[in-house]
Order: C-alpha cells, then structure tokens, then sequence
C-alpha cells in the first residue's frame, strides 16, 4: 500500500525528500506506519490527535502530505481535523481507514481531499 504510494510521488520528483505529517491516534499503529513510510525515503512527523496536527502544522515549514486517520479521538475524527486544516491550508489529505461504511465514505465526500486508503 505504501510502496504504491511511494513510487507514485517518486517517479514525480525524484531525489527530493518529501515532508508527511502522519495523524495517527494509536501510538502502536503511529510508530509502525512511521517506521514504514521512513524505509521508504520520506520525513515524517506524527501527531495523535487533532490539537498535535493543528499545532505542527501551524509550526513546521512545508508539509507535503497529511495522511490522517479517520478515527482519532472520542468526540473529534479525522474527517473534523481534516476540515479544519483545509479552512486555513491547502493541503493535500489522504485518509487512512479501516473501515468502509457508506456513511463514512459519504462524509469524507463533501470535503477536498486526494485519497482513501
């Protein structure tokens, strides 16, 4: 799955080292995504939930990509988080999930955002 990723955004610009914010809310799942995506060439940052994704954002220069998972944290999902960040940024989301209920897919149709994994 991340090696389809990889290849995609590689074959584009080869040699420069892109910048993921990874959102994960699992700390298990964070670090092995992480460890992964790493192996693969790329900078990444993780945070757990929404306020650590808002705060990063608003801290680091040039993020490429946002891989955000759709559940986060009891009250705020990921779908929330992603809007929030598109009302000040434009940034390119690609929603981690697994799960595929029509009324999950149906949320995440109303917003911009590049992908579901």
């Amino acid at each position: 799955m991340y090696k389809q990723f990889y290849n995609r955004v590689h074959a584009v610009q080869e040699n420069i080292t892109k910048k993921i914010l990874l959102v994960e809310g699992e700390q298990c799942e964070a670090q092995l995504e992480q460890t992964k995506l790493e192996e693969l060439g790329y900078e990444v940052i993780v945070a757990h939930n929404r306020k650590e994704a808002l705060k990063i954002i608003n801290e680091t220069n040039k993020i490429d990509v946002i891989l955000m998972n759709i559940h986060l944290e009891v009250g705020i999902d990921g779908i929330e988080t992603a809007k929030e960040i598109l009302n000040y940024y434009t940034l390119p989301i690609i929603f981690l999930s697994q799960h595929s209920e029509p009324d999950i897919v149906k949320k995440i149709e109303c917003i911009d955002y590049y992908g579901y994994i």
